[in-house]
């Protein structure tokens, strides 16, 4: 074999490190659908040779037994590397299945991959049941394999990458399931009205009932921000006034206060006093209206009945993420 090294008629840079090592040729091992060889000191290291990873897929891995909820961690902190490829085979009972929960997600590049799939076979094409490629950073919804055999491969790409995987893999019994009917899949029974959603469709903590009260905050999937100020009061509900247009209740504490609670006014409507209302109504969203209230002069004039009255009150409510109503107040004057 010959091997040489050339630059360019310009100035130029280079360094070469090269190890050039003799082999036996009938030893090589035979990547059959990658048409190349490699040589069989690298079969199971790890680290793929092969373009369709024959000398890793090659490997006599044996599959680990899990029992029913018990659980099989796969923890890779932060790595760089390259040709990265980990395969891992799991059993369980012949009537349970697996739940895969991610705890961290992270591959760098398109070409990283997490695979997952039934049996154990890795190289089984058909058998892939779920594929996640890079970029990719956070915990991925949880999946669930519906047969007693599964494998998981992590496959990073040719150049250096960087990959950081936390797993947990659980033996869980398929009969118990909930059926997430509006979504198309099913999860398991123990995450039922645990305050985050799994089906798609939120059937598992719709699914709740209870003479308690929960307050769902619902976030996307992948990271956000949220923030929320909410005060939650415990009212007599047969007191509840009916908003007979709007086609909903609101509490009787509220009942003429100045901000109406009904879509259509019914618990501002439904006063009954010898004062007159005028009144002006903002949107349920802030508006300008009391800038413009407390720049004005607190002295209008209208005529009611026929006669002239001065309105002398003007009431401003204190800004708030529900305010939505502003009043001006006149007594009626005696005739």
């Amino acid at each position: 074999m010959w091997f040489t090294i050339i630059a360019t008629k310009s100035l130029t840079r280079v360094r070469i490190d090269v190890e050039i090592i003799a082999i036996d040729l009938s030893t090589l091992f035979d990547c059959s659908s990658s048409n190349m060889s490699v040589s069989p000191t690298v079969l199971c290291d790890g680290i793929y040779h092969c373009d369709h990873f024959e000398d890793e897929l090659a490997c006599n891995n044996s599959a680990t037994y899990l029992q029913e909820d018990e659980s099989h961690f796969i923890n890779m902190p932060f790595t760089s590397t390259s040709r990265l490829y980990n395969a891992f085979l799991l059993q369980t009972n012949t009537t349970y299945g697996f739940r895969i929960v991610f705890q961290y997600l992270y591959l760098q590049y398109d070409g990283d991959e997490v695979q997952i799939g039934t049996g154990n076979d890795p190289s089984d094409i058909q058998s892939v049941i779920k594929t996640i490629h890079g970029y990719t950073q956070y915990a991925r919804d949880d999946l669930y394999v519906g047969t007693n055999e599964m494998w998981f491969t992590i496959i990073a790409t040719k150049s250096f990458t960087r990959v950081r995987i936390d797993v947990e893999i659980i033996a869980i019994d398929l009969s118990t399931l909930f059926d997430c009917s509006s979504s198309n899949m099913s999860v398991s029974s123990t995450v039922l009205c645990d305050g985050i959603y799994h089906c798609d469709h939120f059937e598992d903590e719709l699914a709740c009932s209870t003479n308690e009260m929960w307050f769902a905050i619902i976030a996307a999937k992948s990271f956000t921000r949220v923030r929320i100020d909410v005060e939650i009061i415990a009212i007599d509900l047969s007191t509840l006034f009916d908003c007979s247009r709007s086609n909903m209740s609101v509490s009787p504490t509220v009942l003429c206060d100045g901000i109406y609670h009904c879509d259509h006014f019914e618990d501002e409507l439904a006063c009954s006093t010898n004062e007159m209302w005028f009144t002006i109504i903002a949107t349920k969203s802030f508006t300008g209206l009391e800038s413009t209230l407390r720049s004005s002069p607190l002295t209008y004039q209208m005529l009611w009945n026929k006669k002239q009255i001065m309105i002398t009150e003007v009431q401003q409510r204190a800004p708030g993420p529900d305010q939505q109503m502003y009043l001006i107040r006149n007594r009626t004057p005696k005739t």
